[in-house]
């Protein structure tokens, strides 16, 4: 009896194991169905990401390589130039620089709201009237910012980095501050007769500053040439044009090529005019480059006709040309002249031949030229004009 009792009690315990078993085994295929499926989602989804991975570098690959024209809706540009042979469009929060291929080769964010910006070399200066800060970038970096205790008149880059800074302060009419090309402080003269209205450098050394007066009830204009390096007495040079309003200087051949509202005056080192050409018609915009004064002058006997007349260093006529239209932009590179009207694009070289024009038929703002290619914008895009032949 005991013994049929063992043996049932054994039965149970082998049948016990059995169930133990089968339990164990169905686990385990279980667990190795649920690993199976989680290697095989997980490889699911990194395929799934690998693939959203390589269509959005496409797609960002696509953004980047585009053609012209470039959409600028949203970028708010303001002007067009050319920096260090890259297409700049200079913006009310930022530049954005292309390559001749369309490309975006370069961002610069500058958070002004009305932005002024001017372009020597291949530097960027950027500064608002009536701000307190000025910086100056390349293409791809910042050099640095300058930040005033008083409001910024206006600013001036040179070629080789130094910054001129002219602002107002209470005691004065103008003040003016000039820094080296590391931003650091190295002059100031301050005026409290006159108000100080440009100012050009002579290389890093010395500058010129024009102001404005009034002499005998009439706006006139003082030109100074300052020295930089001097600790006192820095003004040199002196020269007051009476019932003259002067618009722009420059240095070149120890003269100093004037540009007033009623003529072209050289003055010698000494302050002394030694020639001077007459303008015939109210001065629509002037440029000095390569030792020429270029002069767009309006004609006083056809309505809408704009003369162009070309000096060369003692004010001799070497060439001119004339067009009709308002002016709306004037870009000029070493070789090449683009004039922007209402009408048209026109594009000259410096004997004032006529070598390309174009219709102004999308509302260009703004020209721009890089060797022989024309580049133009509105307030929407930036166009790449089109070659035509020469007629």
């Amino acid at each position: 009896m005991i013994n049929r009792v063992n043996r049932n009690m054994n039965d149970q315990d082998d049948l016990y194991d059995i169930n133990k078993y089968r339990k164990k085994k169905k686990y385990k295929q279980l667990t190795k169905k649920i690993l199976i499926i989680l290697c095989i989602a997980i490889v699911v989804l990194l395929v799934f990401f690998t693939i959203e991975g390589i269509k959005q570098k496409v797609d960002s690959h696509k953004s980047e390589v585009t053609t012209y024209p470039i959409n600028l809706k949203g970028e708010s540009p303001v002007d067009l130039e050319v920096v260090d042979g890259h297409v700049a469009v200079l913006g009310k929060s930022k530049n954005i620089f292309y390559t001749q291929s369309a490309k975006k080769s370069g961002e610069i964010v500058h958070r002004n709201v009305n932005p002024i910006v001017k372009v020597s070399g291949n530097r960027i200066l950027t500064y608002e009237t009536n701000g307190y800060k000025v910086r100056v970038d390349y293409k791809d970096r910042e050099v640095g910012e300058i930040e005033l205790e008083n409001k910024i008149l206006f600013a001036e880059i040179n070629e080789d980095g130094y910054v001129a800074i002219v602002t107002f302060e209470d005691r004065f009419n103008g003040a003016l501050i000039v820094y080296d090309p590391s931003l650091n402080q190295i002059y100031k003269y301050s005026e409290n007769k006159k108000y100080i209205t440009s100012f050009s450098f002579v290389g890093n050394k010395k500058g010129i500053l024009t102001m404005q007066t009034t002499q005998d009830g009439k706006l006139s204009s003082v030109v100074r040439l300052l020295d930089f390096k001097k600790e006192k007495d820095t003004v040199i040079l002196e020269k007051q044009f009476n019932g003259e309003t002067v618009y722009k200087t420059n240095y070149k051949n120890e003269k100093i090529y004037t540009f007033t509202n009623r003529a072209v005056v050289i003055l010698n080192n000494k302050g002394k005019e030694i020639n001077r050409y007459e303008l015939e018609g109210d001065l629509q915009h002037i440029d000095y480059i390569n030792g020429k004064s270029i002069l767009f002058v309006e004609d006083v006997m056809e309505f809408n006709k704009v003369n162009i007349i070309m000096l060369d260093d003692e004010n001799e006529v070497i060439s001119n040309a004339s067009f009709s239209g308002k002016i709306e932009d004037v870009y000029i590179s070493d070789n090449r002249i683009v004039v922007l009207t209402d009408e048209n694009i026109l594009k000259y070289n410096y004997e004032l031949e006529e070598l390309e024009k174009y219709d102004n038929n999308k509302g260009y703002s703004e020209v721009a030229i890089i060797g022989e290619q024309v580049y133009a914008m509105n307030a929407d895009y930036l166009y790449k004009v089109e070659k035509e032949k020469v007629e």
